[in-house]
C-alpha cells in the first residue's frame, strides 16, 4: 500500500548546494524529493552505468547456450569452437560484473 504523504518540509540551500543536489538526483535518475528522501532513509544509491552492457551480454551467452544445446542434441557432441566461443562470452561477463562491482563499491 503506497504511503499517504501529507507532510511537507522547507530546506533552504545555498546556489551551488542546491545546484549540486540537482545533479546528484539527475545521476541518480531521480527527482530531487526521491533522492533526497532516499539519503534521508539511509539508503545506498547506486547508478551502475554498466548494467545494460551486462545484460545483453548475458542474453547474448542464453542464445550461445541453446545453440551449443541444440547442436549439441543433434549431433551427441559440441566442437572446440563452440566451447571457446561460449568462455569468450563467459569472459566478457566477469569483466562487466567485475566493472559494475567496481562502481558499486569502488576499488576495495
Amino acid at each position: 500500500m503506497p504511503r499517504i504523504k501529507t507532510e511537507r518540509v522547507d530546506l533552504r540551500f545555498s546556489t551551488e548546494e542546491k545546484t549540486r543536489l540537482k545533479e546528484k538526483a539527475a545521476q541518480a535518475r531521480m527527482n530531487m524529493n526521491k533522492y533526497v528522501l532516499a539519503l534521508s532513509e539511509d539508503k545506498k544509491i547506486i547508478v551502475a552505468e554498466s548494467l545494460p552492457n551486462l545484460v545483453l551480454e548475458i542474453t547474448r551467452i542464453g542464445v550461445n547456450i541453446n545453440q551449443v544445446a541444440a547442436v549439441s542434441n543433434r549431433n551427441k557432441s559440441v566442437n572446440k569452437f563452440q566451447i571457446d566461443s561460449l568462455n569468450q562470452s563467459l569472459h566478457e561477463v566477469r569483466k562487466l560484473l567485475k566493472a559494475i562491482l567496481k562502481e558499486v563499491y569502488g576499488d576495495s
